[in-house]
């Protein structure tokens, strides 16, 4: 038996497959024990979701309860006994922002655990400690600076500054 077929085979549906499930694609590439592909349900997708791709999948992943009910109306012999997960992730974020991997890492974690990817770059404790004081000098001198500009003091020549009025 290959390593290929003890693999668990994931797949993430979206509408598109140009943002969420391709981030969730991406995520969990390089997981050696998970087989990972990606899909839309839209006539336009980046990859098309197809018969066979649910099929395929040990797993399924959705983003709204609509795309839910599109693929097992569209595919209910494929789907049937097989876990289809709703995962509640809006359409509102950037292909591999900060924000749609936290949304994934949380969603997701409880079904496949962390991606290898967040579990390395975790800042350590002492890096988060050193990138907070490098960060909080920089913060307190702009709101100085903030603070004197609106009491009309130039912070950059120690001289007053007036705003004309109609300007």
């Amino acid at each position: 038996m290959s390593s290929e077929t003890t693999k668990k085979r994931v797949l993430f549906v979206c509408n598109q497959n140009r943002v969420r499930s391709l981030t969730a694609q991406q995520l969990y590439r390089e997981r050696p024990d998970l087989e990972v592909r990606s899909a839309g349900i839209a006539e336009n997708a980046g990859m098309r979701l197809s018969r066979e791709l649910v099929a395929w999948a040990d797993q399924v992943f959705v983003f709204s309860k609509e795309q839910r009910k599109i693929i097992e109306a569209r595919y209910p012999e494929a789907v049937e006994g097989k876990p289809l997960v709703c995962l509640n992730l809006a359409d509102r974020y950037q292909y591999k922002s900060p924000a749609l991997i936290m949304a994934l890492n949380q969603k997701l974690c409880p079904y496949l655990g962390a991606p290898d990817c967040t579990t390395e770059a975790k800042p350590s404790p002492e890096a988060r400690a050193r990138r907070s004081a490098e960060v909080q000098p920089t913060v307190w001198s702009a709101l100085c600076s903030l603070g004197l500009a609106i009491i009309g003091i130039s912070p950059y020549h120690n001289e007053a500054f007036t705003i004309e009025p109609g300007t």
